[in-house]
C-alpha cells in the first residue's frame, strides 16, 4: 500500500524544491549585496543542495541558475549534452509547478552571442568572425569558425572556445543532435585551401543553421 502513496520521483523533487525556493533565490540575490566570498560560498551552499536533490531523480541532470535581467529566477536543468538523458530532462520539466518568480527551462538555451570570448592566451571578437557551413556524412552540421587570430600556438586553445561558442548560439539540443562537428581555423588559410566553399559573418549563422538544420523542443 506504501508504494501506491509515495511520490514518484519528480514531484519528490519539486516538492522539494517549492519547499526551498526562497532560500535558493536567496543565493543569487546575495552577490548583489554582500563581498564575493560570501556571496560565493551561500551560492555554492545552495547550489549543492539543489544538485543532490535533482541527482535523486536522475544521476545524470545537473542545476544552472541565476537571477535573469528582468528579476525573474531561471533554473535550466542541463544533461550536459546526453542524449539519452534529454527525455528525462524534458519529463522533469514537464511537471514544474507554476511559481511567479521562477522560470524553469529543459535543457541550455540558445544565448546571443557574445562580445567577446576569451582563453588563456587569446581574446577573441565574436562579431568579426566568419563560419563555414556543411552537412557532414551523417546529415549533421559540420560547423567552421574562421578567425584571423588562429595560430599553430593557440590552436587547441581555440578548439575549446569553437565549442564553447557553438554550444551558446545553437543550445544544448541542438549542439547534442544536430552538430556532428566543429573546429576554429584560421580565416585565411581555409579560403585558399577551400575556394569554392562558401564563408559568411557570423551573424548569418543562426539563420543558415535553423533551415538547414536546426530540430525543434517542445520544452523550450
Amino acid at each position: 500500500m506504501l508504494q501506491f502513496l509515495r511520490r514518484s520521483p519528480g514531484k519528490e523533487f519539486w516538492g522539494w524544491f517549492e519547499e526551498h525556493k526562497d532560500w535558493l533565490r536567496e543565493g543569487p540575490e546575495l552577490a548583489r549585496v554582500r563581498n564575493a566570498e560570501r556571496a560565493s560560498q551561500a551560492l555554492s551552499e545552495r547550489t549543492g543542495e539543489l544538485l543532490r536533490s535533482l541527482q535523486r531523480f536522475d544521476k545524470r541532470l545537473t542545476p544552472l541558475y541565476w537571477i535573469a535581467a528582468d528579476g525573474v529566477a531561471e533554473l535550466i536543468v542541463t544533461a550536459e549534452g546526453q542524449t539519452e538523458a534529454f527525455d528525462r530532462v524534458f519529463d522533469l520539466i514537464s511537471q514544474a509547478p507554476q511559481l511567479e518568480d521562477w522560470r524553469f527551462l529543459a535543457l541550455k538555451p540558445r544565448q546571443p552571442l557574445p562580445e567577446t570570448l576569451a582563453g588563456e592566451s587569446v581574446r577573441l571578437d565574436c562579431e568579426a568572425l566568419h563560419y563555414a557551413l556543411q552537412a557532414d556524412g551523417n546529415g549533421r552540421a559540420a560547423l567552421l569558425f574562421l578567425t584571423e587570430q588562429a595560430s599553430d600556438d593557440n590552436f587547441i586553445e581555440l578548439q575549446h572556445l569553437a565549442m564553447k561558442l557553438a554550444e551558446a548560439i545553437l543550445g544544448e539540443e541542438d549542439m547534442a543532435l544536430n552538430v556532428g562537428q566543429v573546429a576554429m581555423v584560421s580565416h585565411g588559410r581555409f579560403a585558399v585551401a577551400s575556394p569554392s566553399t562558401r564563408i559568411r559573418p557570423i551573424e548569418c549563422l543562426i539563420q543558415e543553421f535553423d533551415e538547414r538544420f536546426r530540430c525543434f523542443s517542445s520544452m523550450n
